[in-house]
């Protein structure tokens, strides 16, 4: 919960800033975002290696580059019920 408060804390300070754009904001300062995605199993293949490469790539330090928290929270909502368990 401590990385959602810190995300939502961020948003609140900056979202006075009217003279950004709404995009320029969530480049800036982050987004929270919801939703439901309509996945095939080659798709959820693709995510999971987009997501596991990109983290594995930008966990370290480097020039230039500030820190950002990330949460990720995603799950087939449908699992489970083709054995009677939803």
């Amino acid at each position: 919960m401590q990385v959602y408060k810190n995300g939502r804390d961020t948003i609140r300070r900056v979202s006075n800033l009217q003279e950004l754009s709404v995009e320029e904001q969530r480049r800036q300062y982050g987004d929270i975002r919801t939703g439901v995605f309509y996945l095939k199993p080659e798709d959820v293949k693709q995510l999971e290696n987009f997501i596991t490469s990109f983290i594995e790539e930008t966990q370290v330090p480097r020039e230039e580059a500030v820190p950002w928290e990330f949460a990720l929270i995603a799950y087939n909502t449908k699992a489970g019920e083709e054995n009677g368990d939803a």
